[in-house]
């Protein structure tokens, strides 16, 4: 009886801890920052990238740039506050700092999103005098589907206004597992388009998903957050012709499958485009 009695307890006990094992829920990573140096043939980078959230949401991005050239050192300093009100708007204010002849010299620039009937429109204020304006399309999905220039708008010394309508455009294509495989670019004046950049995957998850809206809205580069999983190798072709080729070789934590590192190396196909090596850190 009294074994009885144990064996029942210790099935028990397993069929417990069984269930226990079965209810964990997996632990998402939170992305906290990035570090990306960056070497080319006549200067070196290396770029502080800190991730500050707000009730589950990214609400800082700061950024600090120490770039190397011909042996001097220049520091970057950029701060962004970012404002979700989607689904109608989203806003990111820059705070940046920029040396400028030994001097730090200040300026605020917000770039915004707001709704309209096939998209968002986007302004971008390159200055007080000079924005571009972009109307970005969005599937069912989520998913950037077209990057338009839509026109600049240009104010004077006198604070006269002068509008210059644009037609050009990038077209995302997407794979089954959301990955952005093919991007398409029509210059302004141009009737047709053509293939500007084509994209390989891994198959683990994308860290940089937070950046979403950050990347539409101030452009570090959009596949790399519309997509699900991380970018392989990344191919660029100019009027048709293949220009250069840059692949990325990754690290991974063993249990989330984030990436941990990835260091990624390119090579040319046309003897006057610069081409250099980067590796990226990520810290969770």
């Amino acid at each position: 009886m009294k074994k009885l009695f144990y064996l029942l307890l210790y099935f028990s006990l397993f069929l417990s801890c069984e269930k226990k094992k079965d209810d964990v829920t997996p632990i998402t990573p939170v992305l906290k920052g990035f570090v990306v140096e960056s070497t080319t043939p006549n200067l070196t980078s290396k770029s502080y990238y800190t991730l500050v959230s707000a009730n589950g949401k990214l609400s800082n991005l700061q950024k600090i740039d120490s770039i190397k050239q011909d042996g001097k050192v220049t520091i970057y300093n950029n701060n962004n506050i970012i404002t979700d009100g989607l689904p109608n708007s989203y806003s990111v204010l820059s705070d940046v700092a920029n040396p400028i002849g030994g001097a730090a010299q200040t300026s605020k620039v917000e770039y915004s999103a707001k709704k309209v009937s096939n998209g968002y429109e986007i302004i971008i204020p390159f200055s007080t005098s000079f924005s571009s304006y972009v109307l970005i399309e969005l599937n069912a999905d989520n998913q950037m589907v077209k990057y338009s220039d839509t026109k600049i708008v240009v104010i004077d010394n006198n604070g006269m206004k002068r509008e210059t309508l644009r037609n050009s455009y990038l077209r995302y294509e997407y794979d089954s597992k959301g990955n952005v495989v093919k991007v398409f670019q029509k210059q302004d004046g141009s009737t047709t388009e053509t293939l500007a950049v084509e994209y390989t995957y891994d198959t683990n998850p994308n860290p940089n998903k937070p950046l979403l809206w950050t990347f539409r809205l101030i452009g570090f580069g959009t596949p790399g957050a519309e997509s699900n999983n991380n970018i392989v190798t990344s191919k660029n072709y100019q009027q048709g012709a293949l220009s250069t080729e840059s692949t990325g070789v990754y690290t991974y934590d063993s249990s989330t499958k984030f990436p941990l590192t990835v260091s990624v190396s390119g090579k040319s196909y046309s003897p006057n485009v610069m081409v250099g090596t980067s590796k990226t850190t990520y810290k969770y």
